[in-house]
């Protein structure tokens, strides 16, 4: 489920990038707060759950390194807004998000989506 509430954050996005009244730009934004927690949270349960008892501690600081992407993307989301305008760069970049979040389903489908895997045992 993880990541079907990770592809619905990314079209919660979308939707928010078009819409014009604030009312339904706080739904959406609801919904898409609802769908990244119902997505992030499980992913650090799976990473804490497969993760050596000694090595829990750096695979979450590893994942907290993955953040500093985020300036190079906003720094390039600045001329990209400027000439394009914002809907059509917000729409750009969750579209990459959902071809990435698919790739990784792809990908990955046999560890993520197996009964037995240790991220699905109770």
């Amino acid at each position: 489920m993880m990541i079907v509430f990770c592809a619905i954050l990314y079209i919660m996005l979308m939707v928010f990038a078009q819409v014009q009244n604030l009312i339904g730009g706080i739904v959406v934004l609801m919904l898409a707060g609802l769908a990244q927690s119902l997505s992030m949270v499980p992913m650090s349960v799976m990473l804490l759950r497969t993760a050596g008892e000694r090595f829990r501690g750096r695979v979450m600081g590893i994942r907290m390194l993955a953040v500093y992407g985020v300036p190079i993307g906003l720094l390039i989301s600045g001329p990209l807004i400027g000439g394009f305008g914002y809907p059509a760069t917000a729409t750009l970049y969750c579209v990459i998000g959902l071809v990435f979040t698919v790739l990784i389903a792809v990908r990955w489908r046999a560890h993520l989506w197996r009964l037995e895997a240790p991220a699905n045992t109770r």
